[in-house]
């Protein structure tokens, strides 16, 4: 007579994030990349940004973290959720096409408009959980593990039961990660997934940010 013994099969893994970095072709050029990419330097205290290579896809819900290592000035640095189209050497605060948070506390939702938060300090996470459905681009923002209720949010943000998203864009320009500042030499670090991350990546959040492998 035949024994069968049970056999274990592993589950197969979700789609696994190829992490992106900051862009070298999609800088102003006083900003200096360097740890691979994923550390950026200003030299200028005008307004200046970068832009990461890979902008969410239709289907993807990516989560990364942007650590401000050094902020300096009144208005410092700001991490954000971007348009491809705003200008690397232009105005990234509370305008049109860009979503997340600006060191003296001005958070900026897509629409030309902003709330007024908590102001942060050098060391300060500020996370992103990015979902993109068709047309429709949503964004949380937390900092230091706190999912803000500033931009459209009403009530406290849960990107992991999509409610109410700090800011919300129907695809004209692609969105990608983004970070600018206005009057200091600032510094910043991005963890795209090459690393762990300091926060709980929501649930349904890929751990990540970048093309799927």
């Amino acid at each position: 007579m035949a024994v069968f013994q049970n056999a274990i099969v592993a589950r197969p893994a979700g789609p696994a994030i190829t992490p992106t970095t900051w862009n070298p072709s999609d800088k102003d050029a006083n900003i200096t990349l360097s740890n691979g990419n994923l550390t950026a330097t200003w030299a200028s205290s005008a307004n200046k940004g970068v832009r990461a290579i890979h902008p969410i896809a239709d289907g993807q819900s990516l989560y990364c973290e942007i650590t401000c290592s050094t902020v300096n000035g009144s208005y410092g640095v700001n991490p954000v959720a971007v348009t491809s189209t705003l200008s690397t050497s232009g105005e990234w605060f509370s305008v049109a096409g860009a979503c997340g948070w600006r060191k003296d506390g001005t958070f900026s939702y897509f629409v030309g408009g902003s709330t007024t938060e908590a102001a942060y300090t050098s060391g300060t996470i500020i996370g992103f959980a990015v979902t993109r459905s068709g047309a429709t681009v949503k964004v949380y923002v937390h900092k230091n593990g706190t999912y803000v209720i500033g931009g459209d949010a009403s009530s406290t943000p849960n990107p992991a039961t999509a409610a109410n998203p700090n800011g919300t864009y129907t695809i004209g320009d692609a969105i990608d990660m983004g970070c600018s500042q206005r009057d200091g030499t600032s510094v910043v670090t991005a963890n795209f997934g090459a690393s762990s991350f300091s926060y709980t990546v929501p649930t349904g959040f890929e751990a990540g940010w970048g093309a799927a492998a």
